[in-house]
């Protein structure tokens, strides 16, 4: 009875690594939009879980030292409150930033001025996040 149980476990094991190999642009296409919709919420506080989103997106890039999902352009692409016609002194969080203590730090006009700012890719962001947007699944 445990071998049965033991054969059965790996043989479940084995279809969902099939499964996942064979629908692996779709799960990356999923978790690339959840993690765009977690920047968007980014500091949204009239959603429950801002102050988690926070947390976690913050955390992630600062362990991690990267910015957005594909860069820094990401947050001004996906979140009002750092785009330039609405906050034209920010345009990436203060974690994005290589030092958050320094003056002006996620204030620059452009993105792309700011030395002090990522500007490495972190696919890793995106399958941390992923990870915890599918655990609930």
């Amino acid at each position: 009875q445990y071998m049965g149980f033991l054969i059965l476990i790996m043989l479940v094991e084995i279809i969902l690594a099939v499964g996942c190999v064979a629908m692996k642009s779709e799960v990356e296409e999923y978790a690339t939009n959840k993690t765009y919709e977690f920047i968007g919420y980014y500091g949204d506080e009239a959603k429950d879980e801002a102050d988690i989103i926070k947390k976690t997106v913050d955390a992630i890039q600062e362990k991690f030292e990267c910015c957005g999902v594909t860069g820094p352009d990401d947050w001004p692409n996906y979140n009002a409150a750092y785009k330039s016609e609405t906050a034209p002194e920010r345009t990436v969080p203060d974690s994005c930033c290589k030092d958050p203590d320094s003056a002006g730090c996620g204030s620059a006009k452009t993105i792309s001025a700011n030395e002090n700012i990522y500007k490495i890719v972190s696919y890793l962001l995106l399958l941390l996040i992923t990870y915890y947007l599918l655990l609930p699944l």
